[in-house]
């Protein structure tokens, strides 16, 4: 690792791989920037045995920027302390990053995690949906506390890793045999709403109509569904020819584009106006993409994972600039920014609220980072 490269940089290794977490949206600010830096995340987790499972609440705290020498901080501006995020006093503090960690047992290993405000829900590779509730603010100003059990769903025919929470927090599953189950909002219910004909791999609800959301399958296709209008899909599209869709993502910012990373490598970007021909499309990477992204306050800007590592994107680059750019490299000039290293990268996720902070889960554990370029 080049420390030149990172803002911050923390490495962690649990007692078993994860495939899975997500961020807690915590009451210590919006936009924050100022070091040290402090975050909470649920943590699913791989295990030898089913009944060594977990379901785990990480609070970080005190992470500090990366030690810099006087001669590279006298060279590059980023680092001085005109920044918003540096001071001289910041400069001069040696922070040792604390860990904090609760957990409750958890039957079978965590293919899939998520939460939303206080709601955590997980995917067992026993077929199961458990979900739970926390205590976020409590959490923030008191100790960590364990989650506690809400409901376990067992109405799914096989296990599945599609999930997601709309911004309403109306949870959706999607399983291995095709079908999607909607919960009710008390979540202790779940109606069968979609019937596929293949694996469902990712969902995503759409940022700002409640009802619609998206389904990526094995095979390359994607669906728009409407839970008003059960049991049929509004509108079909082949975005991987013919390549697994593993990862969707639905931008926030600009709620006509959808983000779709397949099993060949490629991801592309579609203008849901039209959803033709993708906006862009990137073929660079020669491994699975595992996850993406959009950044959650920048509205060009977001990240993939693969096998190796994070990639991060920027698509307002101009055309031209690329078209010179690549006759030199194979490497897009969108590509803003690669944490490589980690072998099986399996997901990646924007901080909601610490600028251009992020955080992913490998084989060999997780990492914790802020570019030095972002």
């Amino acid at each position: 690792m080049d420390p030149a490269a990172y803002k911050m940089h923390l490495a962690l290794q649990g007692e078993w791989p994860s495939l899975s977490f997500d961020f807690v949206q915590d009451t210590w600010g919006q936009g924050r920037t100022r070091f040290p830096h402090q975050m909470l995340a649920v943590v699913g987790t791989q295990a030898d045995l089913p009944q060594n499972n977990s379901l785990q609440v990480w609070k970080l705290s005190d992470l500090g920027r990366l030690d810099k020498d006087d001669d590279e901080n006298d060279d590059n501006q980023d680092y001085d302390s005109t920044d918003g995020d540096h001071s001289d006093s910041e400069s001069d503090i040696d922070y040792d990053p604390v860990f904090e960690n609760s957990h409750v047992n958890h039957h079978g290993g965590i293919n899939r995690v998520r939460n939303h405000q206080g709601i955590i829900a997980t995917w067992s590779d026993t077929g199961k949906v458990t979900l739970y509730t926390m205590d976020v603010e409590g959490m923030c100003t008191d100790n960590l506390r364990a989650p506690e059990h809400l409901f376990t769903y067992g109405g799914h025919s096989s296990e599945g890793y599609a999930m997601d929470f709309s911004t309403k927090g109306i949870l959706a599953t999607g399983d291995n045999n095709g079908a999607i189950h909607v919960f009710e909002s008390d979540y202790k219910k779940a109606q069968l709403m979609f019937t596929a004909d293949k694996p469902i791999e990712d969902l995503q609800w759409s940022p700002n109509e409640s009802t619609v959301l998206a389904a990526g399958e094995t095979g390359g296709f994607a669906k728009i569904y409407d839970v008003r209008a059960p049991n049929r899909a509004m509108l079909t599209k082949d975005l991987g020819n013919k390549s697994d869709i593993n990862a969707l993502a639905w931008s926030n910012l600009v709620t006509n584009l959808l983000g779709s990373g397949c099993d060949d490598g490629t991801w592309s970007v579609w203008d849901l106006r039209k959803f033709e021909e993708p906006l862009a499309r990137f073929t660079s990477h020669t491994t699975p993409i595992t996850s993406m992204e959009w950044h959650p306050t920048d509205e060009s800007m977001l990240v993939v994972s693969d096998d190796v590592g994070s990639f991060v994107y920027d698509l307002s680059v101009e055309e031209e600039e690329t078209q010179k750019q690549n006759e030199e490299s194979d490497l897009p000039p969108q590509l803003l920014f690669v944490h490589s290293g980690s072998p099986m990268t399996k997901e990646v996720h924007w901080h909601p609220q610490i600028t251009s902070c992020l955080m992913s889960t490998a084989y060999d554990g997780f990492h914790v980072f802020i570019p030095s370029n972002l």
